[in-house]
């Protein structure tokens, strides 16, 4: 299991050879381009809005309160009543961000309904990724897992790449999952997603290991930007149940 997961963004290795050094130019150009969108799409956020809280009831598998939640900010953009392209970018990604959380809580029909209305708004380039990857998540959903994995292959997006490699763990594909996981955090290193999927690989070989990367997957999540996609805070329940069953054979 070690072999999977030599990834250069976790590597510990020694000396870099040629070839580590000739990605990381593109690398650093990556995560330039990664945090140039955040910074932008932060700035969508709604100071109305309770995104924390959100990310902490998901965290907490309280998905119907993170629904709530999502709502009442729906409700409170709304309530803003402007018409600017900023306003419509930030309402239409809290409909998405709704759908998301509809999605999860396996009540598709209405993801559908919300991912409409989204659509109804003028589309947004800075959020064209969430958009693409709420549509995927409700195929994964529902009955086309298989074309959920066909899109999420075709994307470079970090989110993207993680859900791949959570699909690629459940279907028991360690090596997938292990490749999926790293191309994620290589654009964003503290994606939640890709590092649950990481710490699970490591359970049998390293559970010290795999118990200090659940922990980062947590702490990135509570360090994280929830005004962009809920998406990435889906599994940490996974991690949370992951850390008190590791903790407890200590």
């Amino acid at each position: 299991m070690r072999a999977l997961l030599q990834i250069p963004i976790l590597s510990r290795a020694g000396p870099k050879t040629l070839k580590q050094q000739a990605w990381r130019p593109l690398l650093g150009f990556s995560l330039f381009v990664y945090l140039s969108i955040v910074s932008a799409v932060n700035a969508m956020g709604s100071p109305h809005c309770d995104y924390v809280g959100m990310v902490q009831a998901v965290t907490a598998g309280q998905i119907q309160k993170a629904y709530e939640l999502s709502i009442e900010c729906e409700k409170a953009i709304l309530a803003e009543g402007s018409s600017s392209t900023l306003w419509e970018a930030r309402l239409r990604t809290q409909y998405l961000e709704t759908a998301q959380i509809l999605t999860m809580q396996g009540k598709l029909d209405a993801a559908r309904d919300r991912i409409v209305k989204a659509e109804s708004l003028p589309e947004n380039f800075l959020i064209a990724s969430i958009e693409a990857s709420t549509r995927a998540f409700l195929q994964e959903r529902s009955i086309s897992i298989d074309e959920a994995i066909a899109f999420y292959q075709s994307n470079k997006e970090s989110d993207a790449r993680a859900r791949l490699a959570i699909l690629y763990l459940d279907r028991n594909q360690a090596t997938a999952a292990a490749d999926a996981a790293g191309s994620s955090l290589t654009v964003d290193p503290k994606n939640p997603t890709a590092l649950i999927v990481l710490g699970a690989l490591l359970e049998k070989t390293d559970p010290t290991e795999a118990l200090a990367t659940y922990k980062r997957a947590v702490a990135s999540a509570a360090g994280g930007n929830p005004s962009m996609s809920l998406i990435k805070y889906f599994e940490l329940p996974r991690a949370t149940a992951a850390i008190t069953r590791l903790e407890a054979k200590r």
